[in-house]
């Protein structure tokens, strides 16, 4: 979604050589975006598969802050990586192709 909100963006305010060759910084803010904002999700997610006994409300009360940092340096450097390979494969063969896969 954030891609496709950088991508029509882009097509609409600048040209289609532009927007073709910044697929790669795109991707790659999609995918900082992205990991940052379900982050501390995550967190919960995973604390409570480790010990499902914990309340969701103990977790944040023993969290607090770091609810939003934990893990996030590993992740943000995964996805956004992840995500600029993902979205310039898909970009190329869908060029290769001759497929507008943005729609």
């Amino acid at each position: 979604m954030i891609y496709e909100s950088l991508h029509d963006y882009f097509v609409k305010n600048y040209d289609k050589e532009l927007d073709e060759k910044l697929i790669i910084p795109k991707s790659f803010i999609a995918g900082l975006l992205g990991s940052g904002l379900s982050n501390c999700f995550d967190v919960l997610a995973i604390r409570k598969q480790a010990d499902s006994s914990v309340k969701f409300r103990d977790i944040i009360k023993e969290e607090w802050f770091k609810i939003f940092t934990r893990g996030l340096s590993s992740r943000l450097v995964y996805y956004s990586l992840h995500s600029t390979v993902l979205f310039s494969v898909i970009d190329w063969v869908g060029r290769v192709f001759n497929v507008n896969l943005h729609d």
